[in-house]
């Protein structure tokens, strides 16, 4: 028979309760608190008793789910003038049988906190409350106390999340937000405060009420997390230090993409990004400025709503659309690499996520039996691909990207750039790569294009390419009346000519070509630099050159260049790519990605290139949307535009091989594995 008596009407009228809990929790809140409502109760945290003074003759003292050696020896010191004494339960703590299967550590808990000390209670003629019928009939020597759970959330206050999602490398920042939200937190009741955090951070902020601090996690979750509705205003505070100067405005993005109005610290890295009051708010990093600027934008729905609509145009859609292949959004964080030389091992993870991890294996029967293979594009055989089918992988393929670096991949600098193709790889004409697919198929938004745009004059105007070497000099002394063709050399062993360039192959026949097409023309050639740098073979190639080019050039920049001639007239060369974006016009005698599409003159058809596109259109599938860009200095992911602002601040500041690599140059010419 379960006795009830003693908390008719959710309390007994006027008792004095002390009530013994492990901080706020469910427990408390469903069942306990609500039947003493009207009482006098006084809460304490099971962690601490004990100078407590001697309580007043006929306190009540009910411990929720726990109870610790410490209470116990201050219920023995004043048994005698205490009241009721009561465990509430509502779980099966009691009972070790039924414990086996639950986690070792948390059957550790219920033993020392609460099952130990059942004899006790006995003695100690308390009561036992219960959640359930269930534990009432197991327990009937209690004659326990059955009590129906209440709500409470009935009079709670309908909650508005600020957030700021920094990793531990801002633990400067989050220190700094500490007492910020503190005033926020006091001043408005309706506010919550949300961070991802480890342990220290969640002791930073143990004291503050409605703070929510996230265990860390992979940045697949994280872009999940934020995808989904809730937060009204993201913070993103700056201090002053060296370290800082390098970060990029990524948290722009983060907070745009979480539906949020954001809050910026007013610092040169926000400052490229954020228009004060139009796509969100910089901040001086005074408390009090941030304070009242928090509970403003909280309140303010129409502000909120009129900075996000901002910060989504002007970011033109790049949380969307930013990252490569539309598989890409899948990755895996686990990685299985082969074909990629020591050099390359240093930065390759970066281009795969914060979260990353890479297996270099040295031959292909290394490879796992499924999961993620990434191969460089050039050591990807059909044998190979057989394997990957075969053994259930996912075989991606990586290679550098169109705007890649202040100097050459041969003298061992790093990209900015990296493009991964789960299909194919952009300059293999032979089948359909990720790039040909979104060319053929992708729909471009209106906001996107206007990026685009964007993008092409700023790499026009600052005279980025993708390698960015030769010099800026005068301009070349070219003949009037007649036009000038560029015809920019290529390494002819290179695997772009071997799967895009089906009828002419080498940098001589091209030649031929075009002066055969062109008789009165005045054709400039500019070998490769990767060929002028002494690194891959055909430097006899230049000197056949000179049967019908008018004009050999070797030190002048691509982008000079290309701001004096009429035409370019090339195989497979990413130089027609950089001609159709400052308006020149290009010829094609292979199959580069940028041919067929009604942007350039093609001497050769690819059937599955069907579309018509403009050159916007080929600029955000080709800069936006394929590729990655990461700062190499800081190993952070990077905007295309952010890619072109770092290239630019270097232009003419090429970085050269080492020495080792030039002497293993000469070693090569000398004993002739150079042609």
């Amino acid at each position: 028979m379960v006795n009830t008596h003693g908390l008719t009407g959710h309390g007994s009228g006027g008792m004095s309760w002390l009530l013994v809990e492990q901080g706020d929790n469910p427990s408390s809140d469903y069942f306990v608190k609500p039947w003493l409502a009207g009482e006098s109760v006084r809460c304490f945290p099971l962690s601490e008793p004990l100078n407590l003074p001697a309580p007043e003759p006929g306190t009540h003292v009910v411990f929720v789910r726990y109870l610790t050696p410490q209470w116990r020896r201050w219920v023995d010191r004043h048994r005698a003038s205490l009241g009721r004494l009561v465990f509430f339960m509502d779980d099966d703590l009691l009972d070790a049988s039924v414990h086996r299967g639950l986690p070792l550590r948390y059957r550790w808990k219920l033993h020392r906190l609460a099952r130990r000390h059942e004899s006790w209670l006995r003695r100690m003629n308390a009561e036992l409350w219960v959640s359930s019928q269930y534990l009432a009939d197991k327990y009937p020597a209690w004659q326990p106390k059955v009590l129906m759970p209440h709500s409470p959330y009935a009079e709670s206050v309908p909650q508005k999340t600020f957030f700021y999602h920094g990793s531990s490398s801002h633990m400067a920042e989050i220190r700094w937000l500490v007492p910020v939200v503190e005033a926020v937190l006091e001043r408005d009741p309706a506010l919550s405060f949300e961070l991802i955090g480890n342990t220290e951070i969640r002791r930073m902020f143990s004291h503050l009420p409605r703070v929510h601090v996230l265990q860390p996690m992979r940045w697949s979750a994280y872009k999940a997390l934020v995808s989904r509705p809730g937060r009204l205003v993201g913070l993103a505070p700056l201090l002053p230090d060296t370290f800082n100067q390098a970060r990029s405005p990524t948290k722009f993005f983060d907070i745009t993409r979480a539906g949020a109005a954001g809050l910026y610290a007013d610092h040169p890295v926000y400052r490229s990004i954020v228009c004060h009051g139009e796509n969100g708010l910089l901040l001086p990093m005074e408390k009090d400025a941030w304070v009242e600027a928090i509970l403003e934008l909280s309140g303010d729905t129409s502000k909120r709503e009129a900075i996000h609509q901002a910060a989504l145009q002007s970011s033109g859609a790049a949380f969307e659309k930013s990252q490569p292949s539309r598989g890409a959004q899948g990755f895996d964080d686990q990685w299985s690499a082969f074909g990629f030389s020591k050099w390359k091992r240093r930065f390759i993870p970066g281009f795969l996520g914060p979260h990353a991890t890479v297996r270099f294996v040295e031959r292909p029967r290394e490879l796992p039996r499924s999961g993620q293979w990434l191969v460089w594009s050039s050591q990807v055989t059909p044998d190979l691909e057989s394997q990957a089918s075969e053994q259930g992988a996912a075989l991606w393929r990586m290679e550098d990207g169109f705007i890649r670096s202040v100097g050459l991949g041969v003298d061992l600098v790093p990209p900015l750039s990296l493009v991964l193709d789960s299909r194919g790889i952009y300059y293999d004409a032979t089948r359909a790569s990720d790039l040909e697919w979104m060319l053929q198929n992708e729909t471009f938004e209106k906001e996107l294009l206007a990026r685009a745009r964007r993008l092409r004059a700023a790499l026009v105007e600052s005279g980025v390419t993708k390698y960015n070497v030769g010099q800026k000099s005068a301009p070349l002394e070219l003949p009037s009346g007649r036009r000038v063709l560029l015809v920019p050399g290529q390494v002819e062993t290179d695997a772009s000519i071997r799967f895009g360039a089906p009828q002419w192959r080498t940098n001589a026949e091209l030649l031929r070509q075009v002066r055969e097409r062109h008789p009165d023309a005045f054709i400039v050639y500019k070998p490769h630099p990767d060929v002028l740098a002494g690194g891959r073979v055909g430097m006899a190639e230049i000197e056949e050159a000179a049967a019908y080019a008018d004009r050999v050039v070797s030190r002048v920049s691509m982008s000079q260049l290309l701001g004096q001639v009429d035409e370019v007239h090339t195989l497979t060369s990413l130089t027609g790519f950089e001609a159709l974006l400052r308006g020149v016009s290009v010829t094609t005698y292979g199959l580069p990605f940028y041919a067929g599409w009604g942007l350039s003159i093609d001497q050769l058809h690819c059937e599955r290139r069907s579309r018509r596109l403009t050159l916007d259109e080929l600029v955000a599938a080709t800069l936006i949307l394929y590729p990655r860009y990461i700062d190499p200095r800081t190993g952070e992911s990077v905007t295309p535009e952010q890619a072109v602002a770092l290239l630019s601040q270097n232009l003419g500041r090429v970085q050269g091989p080492s020495l080792i690599t030039r002497s293993a140059r000469v070693f090569r010419r000398l004993t002739g594995r150079l042609r």
